[in-house]
């Protein structure tokens, strides 16, 4: 009745239980990659409140680990599944379960350096790994130091653009020491 539906919380309610009995079940290195996994799936708007984003599957997928994750989010009816993307079923479930807007609180300078590493990395894949594309400079540093003081599960391609990164930053460093040393001499 809509009585029973008012009283058990509605759809807020119902989402926030479901996440609930799938956290309880999973084991601590399920929990941390569920963790990461819904991290991806929320963006802030512009007022800084959490939405559901649409994340391509090569973002989310990698591991058999992960893909385990994931396949019971979609069996919870908490994420959905298209052609090659996820997304939260539920706008609700970024609002409404509690364990979910602590880990978003707990970090919100960092869940913008990741929010931005996740599409750098991608536009760098996508451009086929072009030099250009690599970070430089204060968000590099920025980026590494939020990688060295987090916990959050980088993907393949998001490992390998920090890497990539930081080879590059240290060949251009070596390079203007070398130029550096000639002009001195």
């Amino acid at each position: 009745t809509v009585d029973g539906y008012r009283s058990t919380g509605g759809i807020r309610g119902a989402v926030a239980r479901s996440a609930d009995l799938l956290y309880d079940g999973l084991t601590a290195e399920q929990r941390d990659t569920l963790r990461s996994i819904l991290l991806r799936l929320i963006t802030p708007s512009i007022e800084g409140d959490p939405v559901r984003t649409r994340v391509p599957s090569r973002s989310l997928l990698g591991s058999p680990g992960r893909e385990r994750v994931v396949a019971m989010l979609i069996r919870a009816r908490l994420v959905t599944a298209h052609d090659e993307s996820f997304e939260l079923s539920h706008e609700a479930l970024a609002r409404a379960w509690p364990r979910l807007q602590g880990w978003l609180d707990d970090d919100v300078n960092g869940q913008r350096v990741f929010r931005h590493l996740v599409m750098a990395a991608d536009g760098w894949d996508s451009f086929g790994r072009a030099d250009g594309e690599l970070y430089r400079g204060a968000r590099l540093e920025s980026a590494l130091e939020w990688r060295a003081t987090t916990s959050a599960e980088l993907s393949d391609v998001e490992v390998a653009f920090l890497d990539a990164s930081g080879e590059l930053d240290v060949s251009q460093r070596r390079a203007l020491a070398e130029r550096a040393d000639r002009e001195t001499r």
